[in-house]
């Protein structure tokens, strides 16, 4: 598809390139290669702003919020062959089915050749043998080429913004000469006298007639051709003439560019005008409001007439104004070419609202600035939405330090009656064993075991309502070593079980040494709880980097890679419709009085995992061992 589009791209002869709606480099047209050469490098799903910068695709990004979905072109100026050249840039949405914009359009047209042309032009008019000069309808010399300066031996301040008829021998002619052009009469080599700075008279033949746009006089071209002692040549006066063609050729193509430029500006600022959710401006270079679109009036309640020609300053709280916000913005889009900015402003009623500004400085043709555009979106509802979040937060912050607090308190104070009520009985089977019948003893047993499950219930939320409220501050674990230690400590319990635990390799991750200790302690441990009666343990810790975009987990970041620490066991497992309950707190999958336990170790773990901002998940088939894999942040 992308091959048959650049085919048809191909019979283009200036520069096309084609982005995703999210700016994105998609393809291009053979004209864009070869003109970019090596200023700029475009490769497939690049964004815009690497390949022309970031200023460019502010520029872009400022006329789609100005004027939609419709093209608009703006003039701009890239890099080629190691200068910078002026060039329009032209973008248009790729609309299709419910108005859903696919990509945009991009194309590029280099001006530099008609600004040359236009150059030479004027730089002949300028130096050309014969003189010329423009006069507008109340008789005042508007312009004056140097040849008209020579002829009459004056500087361009001497002659240039005077009265006509201070120049001619006969003033009366000169009035006489405006009122033909006027009526719009042509003067074709008419002969008048001149006065030389000297005070000589000079013998001139002039050829004039008047530009007119929208029925105004604008100004005479007068072509004047010094003939003093002498009559004109054949060749002056067809030079003379052609000079006159190529005057108004060259003034009928700048009335219609102008025209052009005009029906731009006007459909341009039509649509800036229209524009209700945005607060669209133009700044002079002191921050001075210049036009006022409909937007602005909505979000900040003033008027254009209100507004117009009062600083932009009017906008920020005083405290902003005080410590010169406004200031500092301006001088971030002059010196970086853009400002962002988020926090609240002004309206006219003296009301506040949340407002996410861009300003963005605008330059001409040689890069000096000349004012700025800002953009105001009004974000109120959104910053009283995320406000609103944020106080429940840090009520549901409190209540979780309450009830971490209330569980570490009331754990430590129960276990006091514990331990007494586990001492006396214990005294009083070591005393008054002889005299207990049968039943009482087994009511004591009872007793010391009830309590040695609620003393080991204690300790292990003691250790959840820890995992809850630690400090997060992570620090490098080598889990070599904390999976050695683990094993360590649980040495006797590996011993009754004949139980082999094999690790190698494994690397070392940034977490909460605590509770990753905590972790691996109770996952090993869960191995040997759980192992077969019948048959030697073997369990095996492993662990892998896995990118993010392979996690299954929803939730998981695909910019990232984790860890993935897995506990393999070869014991009873479990069905496999128990790998989701098995993680919550105070489930059980077995009696009692066949494994021992609270059912809160792996609801300990899941909590681990989830402070590290990881995950966790079990894997098991009943008879054929269980699979725990614990992803951490690498």
């Amino acid at each position: 598809m992308i091959e048959l589009q650049t085919d048809s791209l191909n019979l283009i002869p200036f520069p096309v390139l084609y982005v995703d709606r999210e700016f994105r480099y998609q393809f291009s047209n053979g004209a864009f290669q070869e003109w970019i050469g090596t200023e700029y490098t475009a490769a497939p799903g690049q964004p815009l702003s690497a390949i022309f910068g970031e200023q460019f695709f502010d520029r872009i990004r400022f006329n789609l919020v100005a004027i939609g979905r419709m093209g608009q072109s703006f003039p701009y100026r890239l890099l080629r062959g190691g200068k910078y050249c002026p060039v329009e840039i032209s973008v248009t949405a790729d609309v299709h089915e419910h108005q859903e914009v696919r990509g945009y359009t991009i194309i590029i047209q280099d001006v530099s050749g008609r600004r040359q042309r236009e150059r030479y032009l004027q730089d002949y008019v300028d130096t050309a043998p014969i003189g010329l000069h423009w006069v507008n309808a109340e008789g005042i010399i508007l312009w004056a080429n140097q040849a008209e300066l020579d002829m009459l031996g004056y500087r361009a301040d001497e002659y240039i913004g005077h009265h006509i008829a201070e120049f001619h021998g006969n003033p009366d002619e000169a009035a006489e000469i405006l009122r033909r052009l006027a009526a719009n009469d042509l003067l074709r080599q008419h002969e008048v006298s001149m006065i030389h700075k000297d005070g000589s008279v000079r013998d001139v033949l002039i050829s004039s007639s008047v530009l007119w746009e929208n029925g105004n006089f604008v100004h005479t071209r007068c072509f004047t051709q010094d003939i003093t002692g002498r009559r004109p040549l054949n060749e002056k006066v067809a030079l003379h003439r052609g000079l006159e063609r190529l005057v108004a050729e060259r003034t009928r193509e700048l009335r219609l560019r102008n025209q052009e430029l005009q029906a731009s500006e006007e459909r341009y600022h039509r649509m800036i005008d229209e524009v209700e959710d945005y607060a669209i401006l133009l700044l002079s270079p002191e921050g001075i409001v210049e036009n006022w679109n409909k937007g602005a009036e909505k979000i900040k309640g003033y008027t254009a007439e209100e507004a117009i020609g009062r600083s932009f300053k009017i906008f920020y709280t005083r405290e902003d104004q005080e410590s010169r916000l406004p200031d500092h913005l301006l001088q971030k889009a002059l010196l970086e070419g853009k400002a962002v900015h988020e926090g609240y402003r002004v309206r006219k009623d003296g009301t506040m609202f949340w407002g996410s500004i861009l300003i963005t400085a605008l330059h001409d043709d040689d890069g000096r600035v000349i004012g700025f555009s800002k953009v105001t979106r009004d974000l109120s509802e959104r910053k009283k939405a995320q406000d609103a979040i944020q106080r429940k937060n840090e009520e549901l912050e409190k209540m979780n330090q309450e009830l971490s607090s209330f569980a570490y308190v009331s754990s430590h104070d129960l276990q006091e009656p514990l331990r007494k009520i586990r001492a006396f009985s214990s005294r009083i089977l070591e005393l008054d064993y002889d005299r207990l019948s049968e039943k009482g003893r087994d009511h004591f047993d009872r007793i010391q075991r009830a309590a040695a499950r609620m003393q080991n219930l204690i300790e292990d939320l003691l250790t959840y309502s820890r995992t809850t409220s630690a400090d997060r501050t992570l620090e490098s674990i080598n889990l070599q070593t904390a999976v050695t230690q683990v094993v360590e400590e649980l040495s006797e319990r590996v011993e009754e079980k004949n139980a082999t635990v094999t690790f190698n390799d494994l690397p070392t991750i940034n977490g909460i040494p605590f509770q990753i200790h905590q972790l691996l302690f109770n996952l090993i441990g869960n191995a040997l709880k759980f192992a077969k009666e019948d048959e030697p343990s073997r369990i095996q810790v492993q662990a892998t980097l896995v990118p993010g975009t392979l996690m299954p987990f929803a939730e998981a970041d695909a910019g990232r890679r984790y860890h993935c620490i897995t506990v393999v066991d070869n014991g009873i497992g479990f069905e496999p419709e128990f790998s989701k309950k098995i993680f919550g707190i105070f489930q059980r999958l077995h009696r009692r009085d066949r494994y021992e336990g609270t059912g809160v170790g792996l609801a300990i773990c899941r909590r681990i995992a989830e402070n590290h901002e990881g995950f966790i998940e079990a894997h098991g088939m009943s008879g054929q061992g269980a699979v725990f894999q614990v992803y951490i942040p690498a």
